[in-house]
């Protein structure tokens, strides 16, 4: 027997080496055209950084649009490690040449230059500002609002902000509990006889209970709702999104913070029986919806100890190249002490230019401690982290390397 095929048979056609020398030539006429020229959107904004007015062109043709998939997906990933490092990238790429002055060691002598090489005025005050008034362990927090000015405040809380289970707070009218009792679960709580004891001596002593976890049945979500709503006892969970990638490895930060240790089965533990314990008595904590605020327990020296781990992971990430480095950039976040709010008016919010400069000016001073490149770019000045710059090569030679081994392309 004889099979048939019914349809269409689409045809594949062969191009070969010639289109990729022919892209890339003209990728780079194109975006050195682009050079110093400002570009005007739909939207009346207007654009006169290169690479950004490069990316946002995009080729007719679908082999184009391919090709040039590859430089953007490489953009993209530069500027989400440090802003304007994507255009470093596409500079180096099309074989611009910068003129580069190493910064070893920032000084407040440096202050000036750096404030000087900043296009926003507002840029400018706001950074000045936080170099004469606040130190590298505040955390900064940009926020929109309604004001016509810039404000700025400082807060002393430690601000961790994750996804879990609002609805045990969300009819509360007090959100903030001082002086309670915690324990650190690593795991879901199935039934109420695992937490049975914990109910018990919270109805006697009706001290707040606060335990976190990874989830629970709706039995026993049920139940402390309804017995919190009697006023039978104050039961405080926080039942972790296993959604959120920003829970993972949270509970470490949380068992830091405390000065205590984390309930789990991998060291033979049960809930049953640790809940019987005489548990440990936290400081304060309130409660916000997908964030806790905490005033630790612990001394400051563990913390910093903590957060120097959490740091070199983020340097250990960032040279492995494709690694997701949001989750541990939000435990960093969060684990600082003193932050400062930066309150935005709308219009500046919206601003994509002043937004821009105003996060890649924080950046510089997130990584101030590092060695620096300062390059110089259209009658301006850009200071670089070394370890960046030095990414941006590779990724550069690795692209390049990809283009020359593709010897003929199928469509």
């Amino acid at each position: 027997m004889q099979a048939t095929i019914s349809g269409a048979t689409h045809k594949v056609k062969v191009y070969d080496r010639s289109v990729v020398d022919n892209f890339l030539s003209n990728e780079k006429a194109h975006f050195l055209s682009l050079e110093g020229k400002s570009a005007l959107y739909q939207n009346k904004k207007i654009i006169n950084t290169t690479g950004l007015n490069y990316i946002n062109i995009l080729p007719d043709d679908k082999i184009s649009l391919t090709l040039k998939n590859l430089l953007l997906k490489e953009y993209n990933s530069c500027e989400k490690l440090y802003p304007y490092l994507g255009d470093v990238f596409l500079e180096m790429f099309f074989k611009k040449r910068f003129k580069l002055k190493t910064l070893t060691r920032y000084e407040k002598r440096h202050e000036k230059n750096f404030l000087n090489s900043l296009r926003s005025t507002d840029v400018s005050n706001i950074i000045s500002w936080v170099m004469t008034n606040t130190n590298l362990e505040r955390t900064i927090n940009i926020q929109e609002s309604y004001n016509k000015d810039i404000s700025l405040e400082m807060e002393e809380e430690f601000s961790l902000k994750f996804g879990y289970d609002y609805d045990f707070y969300s009819s509360l009218s007090n959100l903030t509990f001082r002086k309670y009792k915690f324990i650190i679960i690593d795991g879901y709580i199935e039934s109420i006889g695992e937490i049975h004891h914990l109910f018990t001596k919270a109805s006697e002593n009706k001290i707040p209970y606060v335990f976190f976890c990874y989830g629970m049945s709706e039995e026993v979500k049920h139940n402390i709702l309804l017995n919190n709503r009697k006023g039978n006892f104050c039961i405080l969970p926080v039942s972790l999104d296993t959604n959120d990638e920003n829970t993972l490895n949270i509970l470490n930060d949380i068992a830091v913070l405390h000065n205590s240790e984390i309930v789990s089965s991998n060291l033979g533990q049960t809930i049953s029986q640790e809940v019987r314990k005489d548990l440990p008595e936290g400081n304060k904590i309130t409660f916000y919806k997908n964030a806790i605020h905490l005033n630790p327990v612990a001394a400051i020296e563990k913390i910093n100890k903590h957060k120097k781990f959490l740091i070199q992971r983020l340097d250990d990430a960032i040279s492995k190249g494709d690694v997701n480095l949001d989750p541990i950039k939000n435990r960093i976040k969060n684990f600082s002490m003193k932050k400062l709010n930066i309150y935005l008016p709308q219009s500046l919010s919206k601003d994509n230019k002043f937004q821009r400069e105003l996060v890649y000016s924080l950046a510089f001073l997130k990584n101030i401690n590092r060695e620096y490149k300062i390059l110089s770019y259209l009658e301006r000045e850009y200071y670089i982290p070394k370890v960046y710059i030095d990414l941006v090569v590779f990724k550069v030679k690795s692209l390049k390397r990809v283009f020359e081994e593709i010897e003929i392309i199928l469509t």
